[in-house]
């Protein structure tokens, strides 16, 4: 899907580019022919069949004057002449030529988003673009359903302000296309000012914690996307999805779906704190039959302290085939949350096999954390008590850094944990090796076409300062175009 408006506009360049040669070529194939063999032929035959056939005569001339027109007759410069008058004629052509190429081209494209009349010998299957274009370039505040679109909005807003900044997860469903699409709720942070986050955004393939994302929506949706394939997908299943939000650190559930909030009415786990209208799942008319409801997720505090001490899991990688079987193994199975699992460690950690089940190990001294502050590229907090393993409720990615701690170390199912060496620990999101050697080739790359213009231009002017100077006379400078 990424990949194929590129492949269609290249076959879009490609038509142009075979209009552009065929129009460059029928007038240097017809003209210019004519002009260069014109531009070859011997003054002998200037007036006779041959140049008539060519279309080129001259005026009828005496035997004297042919004789000396032999002498002085060059083939080699008339061939030049002809070939550096073909070549300005060419220049002049090509200007037509891509002018033509590019009104065809845009004809190309443009007939199959049209209906052409009944008389035309082109006609293109019925487009959707038009209608695509209409629908999302007119906006959400002209969709049926933006007034329950900015009603939960504005209270996604408030409840921010009233009970706390943190991550939201909505139940999904294809009939939110009345708010202009489904994803129109990737915008909470938008609407929120960064306060409320979104569990999903539309470069969710860059995220390796995408399959637990829709492992939950799958769990808290009664009619989910599921749109990554190849997960173990159960259907709805509200107290294991509620687990599921307070490993991941999300702070807010909405739901609508009549089934969905008797279910989340009895979890000790949630909290009920606001309703507000919502597009019924059941229509896409805009009939306001349904609310949401919002929900408090209790326990979900995006840095943790760890009651037991983690293990590693053997033999691990980092990539998704190695890493992807033991981390859904672990998220599928709650009783097993209180001992974090790790793919490297300090090696006072246990060793265990990557489905091995281990619900205890050894128990870690009591501590709090205090002072949590989120933002765009860092997590930053306060300790108790030093030595003591912290769950940090963020995506790991190699590029996290952190200071006032060791670590971080990759936990399943895709979070970081850390071991804190002073009382104020600051995880960041700086650059690693491939970073920076992908700036170097980047800055190295610009420096050589900065030096290979400078070469060029400074090759210029050495020529032009080497240069015989005066003006020439047209003998003298024919000789020296003809040494050069």
């Amino acid at each position: 899907g990424r990949m194929l408006p590129f492949y269609v506009l290249s076959i879009y360049m490609l038509a142009g580019i075979g209009i552009f040669v065929i129009i460059e070529a029928i007038p240097a194939l017809v003209g210019s022919t004519r002009l260069l063999l014109a531009g070859i032929a011997p003054p002998e035959h200037a007036g006779g069949g041959f140049a008539e056939l060519l279309g080129w005569q001259e005026p009828r001339k005496s035997r004297a004057d042919w004789l000396a027109a032999d002498l002085e007759y060059d083939p080699m410069q008339r061939l030049v002449n002809g070939v550096g008058t073909l070549r300005r004629r060419l220049a002049r052509r090509r200007r037509f030529a891509f002018s033509g190429a590019v009104i065809a081209m845009f004809v190309i494209i443009g007939v199959p988003l049209v209906n052409m009349p009944s008389w035309s010998p082109i006609h293109g299957n019925t487009s959707f673009v038009p209608s695509w274009i209409r629908w999302n370039y007119t906006g959400y505040e002209a969709k049926v359903g933006f007034p329950a679109y900015r009603a939960l909005m504005v209270e996604m807003k408030q409840v921010g302000s009233t009970y706390g900044c943190g991550r939201a997860m909505w139940e999904y469903n294809s009939n939110q296309n009345d708010y202009g699409t489904p994803m129109a709720l990737m915008l909470l942070p938008y609407w929120t000012n960064n306060c409320i986050d979104s569990m999903e955004g539309l470069f969710f393939e860059s995220s390796a914690t995408t399959p637990y994302h829709f492992l939950n929506q799958s769990e808290l949706s009664i009619a989910p996307s599921q749109a990554m394939s190849g997960l173990p997908y159960a259907g709805v299943n509200v107290p294991l999805g509620i687990k599921h939000l307070q490993l991941l650190g999300v702070r807010y559930y909405m739901a609508f779906s009549p089934a969905l909030k008797t279910a989340a009415a009895a979890d000790p786990n949630l909290s009920l704190i606001g309703s507000v209208p919502a597009i019924s799942p059941g229509s896409s008319v805009g009939v306001l039959s349904e609310s949401w409801s919002i929900y408090l997720v209790h326990d979900s505090a995006i840095v943790t302290p760890l009651s037991q001490q983690p293990v590693v899991m053997r033999d691990v990688l980092p990539a998704q085939p190695s890493w992807l079987g033991p981390a859904i193994k672990y998220y599928q199975t709650p009783a097993e949350y209180g001992v974090a699992r790790l793919m490297s460690g300090p090696s006072r950690f246990e060793r265990v096999a990557p489905n091995q089940n281990v619900l205890s190990t050894v128990p870690e001294p009591k501590m709090t954390v205090s002072n949590i502050r989120v933002a765009n590229s860092t997590v930053s907090f306060d300790v108790s008590k030093v030595g003591v393993p912290v769950l940090v409720k963020v995506s790991y990615f190699p590029n996290w850094q952190v200071s006032g701690a060791t670590g971080p170390y990759r936990a399943a199912p895709n979070l970081m944990v850390v071991i804190p060496t002073s009382t104020h620990v600051t995880l960041s999101y700086g650059r690693t090796t491939a970073d920076w050697l992908g700036i170097a080739i980047s800055m190295g790359t610009a420096l050589l076409i900065v030096a290979l213009y400078l070469f060029r231009r400074l090759g210029s002017l050495r020529l032009f300062l080497v240069a015989p100077q005066g003006t020439k006379g047209p003998s003298e400078a024919s000789q020296l175009s003809n040494e050069q």
